[in-house]
């Protein structure tokens, strides 16, 4: 087992601070690996907040297959604190919450990978959409990179939270990948109970699907991409708040570029 804490300018209980600690140990065919987040924020205007988070993975390997569940626990942001009155401050912040938003331990994903060929996969169970799309190296993980939403990830991509999924990767050459995925549009933060029962109940017409397709050219470091989503579930007009069965959907474009070389 490797226990590895990571503390990001940690002064003082009271100022802004961020710290993190990992476990992570394999096995013949079973993996798992752990973190836990505290951070801290601070602004004159509002009082010091401290959120903190978990997260566990546990991957069960095959030649062919594997399964993988994640359990996840979390804080609720406390009042007039910087997590709960600037939006987009923390997206680490209250992503495990019960009906009444305190703080919870949940199943956040459980799913099955069948290994299609050596670089072709699909995938099955209760996912999380932003795992699969809209990734990079930086991108998509508020655990190691940054914490502001907008940095995260793209804010105009009408992710679903956790939900029931099916997906498919092809990669035809080890530069290529296409990436197809559809899913339920309420996940599992997304009904008012916050709870499995209606997550996982008979699918209604108004609940709507989330489906994505992602292209990309390149490696890890440098590449291109390019996608289409839609969001098929009930949206209000902003022009018009009267119309609320309107469908949300988008293209992305994205031309990346990292460098290990800079520092």
């Amino acid at each position: 087992m490797t226990l590895n804490p990571n503390f990001i300018f940690l002064l003082f209980l009271y100022l802004p601070f961020s710290a993190r600690a990992d476990i992570d140990e394999t096995s013949q065919h079973l993996r798992y690996h752990g973190g836990l987040n505290l951070i801290g924020q601070s602004t004159p205007l509002l009082n010091n907040g401290m959120t903190a988070s978990a997260d566990f993975w546990t991957y069960y390997q095959t030649e062919k297959y594997s399964i993988k569940l994640h359990l996840e626990g979390s804080t609720a942001p406390e009042p007039n604190t910087v997590a709960s009155d600037i939006q987009y401050s923390n997206a680490d912040s209250g992503t495990a919450l019960n009906k009444a938003n305190e703080g919870r331990i949940q199943l956040s994903e459980l799913f099955w990978e069948y290994y299609l060929s050596q670089n072709d996969q699909a995938m099955l169970g209760i996912m999380d959409a932003s795992y699969w799309l809209d990734h990079s190296q930086i991108s998509n993980d508020e655990n190691r990179h940054f914490i502001g939403a907008a940095f995260v990830g793209n804010l105009t991509i009408d992710f679903p939270d956790y939900a029931p999924a099916i997906g498919v990767i092809l990669q035809p050459r080890s530069n290529v990948k296409g990436t197809l995925y559809v899913s339920s549009a309420q996940g599992l933060a997304d009904n008012q109970q916050k709870s499995y029962e209606a997550l996982l109940d008979t699918p209604d017409d108004k609940d709507g699907a989330f489906i994505a397709s992602e292209g990309r050219i390149g490696n890890d470091n440098a590449f291109i991409s390019v996608g289409v989503w839609i969001h098929t579930g009930p949206h209000k007009s902003l022009k018009q708040p009267t119309k609320d069965d309107l469908t949300n959907y988008g293209y992305t474009q994205y031309l990346a570029n990292s460098s290990t070389n800079l520092l």
